[in-house]
């Protein structure tokens, strides 16, 4: 796994070999596995760090859109660059709920206590001619308030 930097925001690179341990390690067989069941399990286990916390993380739905683009926003207005979110609802909609293979899986962390979205986290596959797949992740942000609850690395587990 590689990582880089550009301005203060960190970019996680999987090769192949990552995203096979990824998946494998969040399965209990040896079938496939779905990208949504990897996902949740991800999820489900990242959740057992955060109850003391407070906080939730879930996988965006259709019905989260609005928490998705506030969030992108909030980070945009974060690095100074609050003119920068050019995605509409629509096209977040048609792009990530409405396909069979979607263009990104979206996380959300949600305040248990106020049920506010307070954090995003934004996932893609990828394919590089010279290395093949990989993960990537995009777009991790957590509101300032919530940045001393272990949110944000928690998602990196």
């Amino acid at each position: 796994m590689g990582a880089s930097t550009l301005d203060d925001i960190l970019t996680l690179i999987m090769d192949e070999e990552s995203i096979a341990a990824f998946v494998s390690a969040q399965t209990t067989s040896n079938s496939s596995m779905h990208v949504n069941d990897a996902i949740d399990d991800c999820i489900e286990c990242i959740n057992r760090s955060l109850r003391e916390c407070k906080i939730q993380l879930k996988r965006a739905t259709v019905d989260d859109l609005d928490d998705m683009r506030n969030q992108v926003q909030g980070l945009a207005t974060h690095v100074q660059e609050p003119d920068a979110v050019k995605t509409t609802l629509e096209e977040l909609r048609l792009d990530g709920f409405e396909t069979p293979s979607p263009m990104f899986y979206c996380l959300l962390l949600y305040d248990m206590e106020t049920s506010k979205a307070c954090g995003v986290a934004t996932i893609f596959f990828g394919y590089d001619i010279d290395s093949g797949r990989f993960l990537y992740l995009e777009d991790l942000f957590v509101e300032e308030q919530y940045r001393k609850r272990r949110a944000g690395k928690s998602t990196m587990l």
